[in-house]
């Protein structure tokens, strides 16, 4: 994805308004840095509210100019022990994924696509393969490195939405950016600007007891993307919401997806959501059995 070499957003900006007034996909990551230097750095700026704010982006080759898979997995097994009983629940997975796609995980229960997700996530380990991600081959780190790369590198949602029933919205989706150790200041910006990207400026105080599922959802959506993750993993996503909620969190994924370029891999049952992705990658038995590419005017509308 190209990036502008330079941000001027304000100081007092949020990152929702700067993006609405540029329009454009990669702004949205120079506020985000904007922002993220803020936090990092609040003392700098004080005074400076509406004042340009330059900071000078990491430069380095997108993945379409390199032409090199965003998420590689090659010979992927990973193997379970159930008392004495030895599980395979991935048999020799091979699988590239572009920055920018959207793909949908699908298959019958116990193929071996939640197992899939953790393991490109980092939470579990494979039996054997590779798995390479933004250039890091993860099946080789340690637990520290581990811990380090999915507190920078992705993004994760869940079913249930695993929300702190005691934390506000907004507190909530602070969650990441306390473990990256931004200051309370900035990372209170960063967090309200987010549920305002998701549609939720005016529920940034109530608990998650006060929402609505699809609204638990959305606000997971933001604690996913707030600390600038373009690296989006979505395990049943819908399975706890009714059909008019899903397909607004469908719809928030798809329009993450589209206009701010995240990658997103989502694990589903329901064929609806599967038809949403750019893509479709159907398991059995803990292989690939089928990859299904969809063309821009194939995608299913949801709703």
């Amino acid at each position: 994805m190209a990036r502008d070499p330079v941000c001027e957003m304000k100081v007092d900006e949020t990152t929702a308004a700067f993006s609405a007034r540029y329009g454009e996909q990669s702004y949205y990551f120079c506020a985000q840095a904007c922002l993220l230097a803020f936090a990092n750095e609040p003392v700098k700026y004080v005074g400076q509210a509406g004042w340009p704010l330059h900071i000078e982006l990491a430069g380095g080759a997108s993945d379409a100019e390199t032409d090199a898979p965003f998420i590689r997995v090659r010979g992927l097994h990973k193997t379970y022990w159930r008392g004495k009983e030895e599980v395979a629940a991935l048999r020799g997975v091979d699988l590239d994924i572009h920055a920018g796609e959207f793909v949908t995980v699908m298959g019958p229960s116990g193929c071996g696509k939640s197992t899939f997700l953790h393991l490109v996530g980092g939470i579990d380990r494979p039996s054997d393969g590779q798995i390479v991600v933004d250039g890091q081959e993860i099946g080789r780190m340690g637990e520290e490195e581990l811990t380090h790369f999915r507190r920078k590198k992705v993004g994760f949602i869940f079913q249930f939405y695993t929300l702190l029933p005691t934390l506000t919205a907004l507190e909530n989706v602070e969650l990441p950016l306390i473990a990256l150790g931004y200051p309370r200041s900035g990372r209170r910006k960063m967090a309200q600007a987010t549920l305002e990207l998701v549609g939720l400026d005016d529920r940034l105080t109530h608990k998650p007891g006060e929402l609505s599922g699809g609204q638990q959802q959305r606000v997971a959506i933001a604690r996913a993307i707030v600390a600038n993750h373009r690296l989006i993993l979505a395990d049943e996503p819908t399975g706890d919401l009714d059909s008019a909620a899903s397909a607004v969190v469908v719809g928030l994924m798809r329009e993450l997806n589209e206009k701010l370029g995240l990658t997103f891999v989502v694990v589903t049952h329901d064929p609806e959501v599967g038809g949403q992705g750019t893509r479709t990658v159907f398991l059995k038995d803990g292989q690939v059995v089928r990859d299904e590419r969809h063309h821009p005017g194939s995608r299913q509308v949801s709703g």
